[in-house]
C-alpha cells in the first residue's frame, strides 16, 4: 500500500470517530507525514482528545504509517 493511501485510510478512519472537522483533520495528517509537531487547540468538549486517540489508533501509536496489523506490534 502506497504513502498515500496509508494517509487515505488513517483519515478516514478518524473521520469514524470525529465528525465535522475535516480540515483539521487534514491538517493533522499532513503533519504527521512531515513529521512535525502537533498541538490542537480548541474550546472545551469539542473533541480534541477523542481525534487524538483517533489517529493513535488508526496509526497503532506510531508516528510513522502501519505496513501491517496494530497486534502484529509489540506492547510498550
Amino acid at each position: 500500500m502506497s504513502e498515500l493511501n496509508n494517509a487515505l485510510a488513517v483519515i478516514d478512519e478518524v473521520q469514524k470517530a470525529v465528525v465535522g472537522k475535516n480540515d483539521v483533520i487534514e491538517k493533522i495528517m499532513a503533519a504527521i507525514i512531515a513529521q512535525g509537531h502537533i498541538l490542537i487547540e480548541d474550546m472545551p468538549g469539542v473533541g480534541k482528545t477523542t481525534m487524538a486517540k483517533a489517529f493513535s489508533k488508526a496509526t497503532c501509536g506510531r508516528a510513522y504509517f502501519p505496513t501491517k496489523s496494530c497486534s502484529s506490534y509489540p506492547r510498550h
